[in-house]
């Protein structure tokens, strides 16, 4: 038997439906490069994109 939770707790695994999954993707993507090129970075680019299967 499962509970729905109706609130969100630290830590919690959250379900993203498949026609949000992309843009999900991308926004982490972004979010983590532009930490990475803060930090001088950059060049970690196409591993990144490797890793969140990123073909554009």
């Amino acid at each position: 038997m499962s509970r729905i939770v109706e609130e969100y707790k630290p830590g919690m695994i959250e379900y993203i439906p498949p026609e949000d999954h992309k843009k999900w993707m991308r926004e982490t993507f972004e979010e983590k490069l532009a930490i990475l090129k803060k930090f001088g970075h950059g060049d970690f680019e196409p591993e990144l994109r490797k890793q969140f299967k990123l073909d554009d």
